[in-house]
């Protein structure tokens, strides 16, 4: 099963965990439709923006 990565384009292959979820029925496959790269990319991004804000001045 290949799905395209709706940051990239490029097609992967989900985890064999996430084919079984969705074979199962737990999820749908439109709900696994990020790439590893781009979620490690996000997740990145998300943690960089967290650790600015925690640095940030509260009386600002």
């Amino acid at each position: 099963m290949k799905i395209r990565c709706k940051h990239c384009g490029e097609y992967f292959c989900p985890s064999d965990e996430s084919v079984d979820l969705i074979s199962e029925g737990f999820i749908s496959p439109d709900s696994v439709n990020i790439c590893d790269d781009c979620w490690d990319m996000i997740e990145h991004f998300q943690d960089d923006i967290s650790e600015m804000h925690s640095d940030a001045d509260p009386g600002l």
